[in-house]
C-alpha cells in the first residue's frame, strides 16, 4: 500500500520553501526523520508527541506524520509603503531570522504560522516608523531593526509564541525615499563637493599668492638673487649663448663703439 502525502506551505511569498510535509503511513516502520527535521506524531486527531532525527520502526498503523524543518531561515517581508512622523511615506523591506521552536504549535497553531508573524512584524514596523522624522530613519537605520525587535519580543507572550515561532534576528534591509527626496539628497550632495573643491583651489591660490610675495620681499633685499635666478632658468634649457664679461665703457655711457 502506497503512502499518500499532503503538503502545506507556510511562506511570506509564493517562492519560500516548503515548511510542512505531512506522511500519512500505514506503518512508521519506513519513517525517517533527517537532522534539523521534527515530525509531529497523530492518530485519528490526537497529538501522540514530536519525534526526533533518526529511523523510527514502531509497528503502528493509521497515523500522520507531520515533519517541519527547525533549521533557521530568512525571510524576506514585502516591502511596506509606511508615513514618517514628518508626513514622508518611505519604502521599508525589512528581513526577519526566524525558527521553529515548537513544531506541534507550528502545525496546529495556525492555518499559516508564518503568516501570523508576518502581520505582528508589519504592525510593529509601522509602529515603529510613524514615530520617526525621515531624519532619523536616514542617520540611524539600526535603531529602526532594534526597535521593531524590542516591540515584538517585549511582553509576556513575544511575537510567534502562539504558532511556535522564534524570531532571532530583524534587520532593515532597503529603505528607498520619495523620487523628489532623493533628488534633493542628490543636489546636496553635488553641491557639498563642489564647495569643496572651490575651497581647495581657494587655498591653492592663496598658497601661490604666499610663495610670490615671499619670492618678491627676497628679491628686493638682494638683488642678485634675480640673477641667479635666470642663470638657473638659463642652465635647465637649451639654445641659449650666455656672454660673461664687463661692459665697455663706451656703452655704459650710450656711446656708439668704436668712437
Amino acid at each position: 500500500m502506497a503512502a499518500s502525502r499532503r503538503i502545506y506551505a507556510h511562506s511570506f511569498g509564493p517562492d519560500a520553501n516548503v515548511r510542512v510535509i505531512s506522511h500519512r503511513v500505514p506503518s512508521l516502520r519506513g519513517l525517517t526523520i533527517e537532522p534539523g527535521q521534527r515530525a509531529v506524531l497523530c492518530r485519528r486527531g490526537e497529538v501522540l508527541g514530536v519525534l526526533s532525527p533518526g529511523r523510527h520502526r514502531r509497528p503502528t498503523r493509521n497515523h500522520i506524520a507531520h515533519v517541519v524543518d527547525i533549521r533557521p531561515t530568512v525571510e524576506i517581508l514585502p516591502t511596506q509603503e509606511i508615513p514618517t512622523a514628518d508626513g514622508v511615506t518611505v519604502k521599508i523591506t525589512v528581513a526577519v531570522l526566524k525558527r521553529i521552536v515548537d513544531p506541534e504549535r507550528f502545525v496546529f497553531g495556525a492555518a499559516n504560522a508564518d503568516t501570523v508573524l508576518y502581520l505582528a512584524t508589519q504592525v510593529a514596523l509601522r509602529e515603529a516608523v510613524a514615530t520617526r522624522s525621515i531624519d532619523d530613519l536616514l542617520t540611524d537605520r539600526r535603531a529602526l531593526g532594534e526597535a521593531v525587535l524590542e516591540s515584538l519580543l517585549g511582553g509576556t507572550a513575544p511575537a510567534g509564541t502562539s504558532v511556535g515561532l522564534a524570531i532571532d534576528e530583524l534587520s532593515i534591509k532597503d529603505l528607498v525615499l520619495p523620487m523628489e527626496l532623493r533628488r534633493a539628497n542628490g543636489a546636496v550632495l553635488l553641491a557639498r563637493a563642489e564647495g569643496l573643491a572651490a575651497l581647495e583651489r581657494a587655498r591653492a591660490e592663496s598658497a601661490s599668492l604666499r610663495s610670490l610675495a615671499n619670492a618678491a620681499k627676497l628679491v628686493a633685499a638682494e638683488p642678485a638673487l634675480l640673477e641667479l635666478r635666470m642663470l638657473q632658468e638659463i642652465g635647465r634649457s637649451a639654445g641659449h649663448t650666455l656672454v660673461l664679461g664687463s661692459v665697455p665703457g663706451n656703452l655704459r655711457s650710450g656711446g656708439a663703439p668704436g668712437s
